[in-house]
């Protein structure tokens, strides 16, 4: 997935309310939906606010080597 597919798939959270809903209950799978395809293990949290921000938290190298 591209920056351009992946902006297209967060635009309906930001432009339609019952698409809100969705993405706000399961990123995870709205995305999927839409093409990404993430590891069982990767967690998608979404959240209201007032900045359009992305936050990727990156597990310690430590626990990467343990699973």
């Amino acid at each position: 997935m591209d920056a351009q597919s992946f902006l297209a798939a967060l635009t309906p959270a930001v432009t339609d309310a019952d698409a809100r809903e969705r993405f706000l209950a399961d990123p995870k799978a709205v995305l999927a939906a839409a093409g990404l395809d993430l590891p069982e293990w990767f967690t998608v949290t979404a959240r209201e606010g007032d900045a359009a921000e992305l936050i990727i938290t990156v597990p310690a190298y430590a626990t990467l080597m343990l699973t």
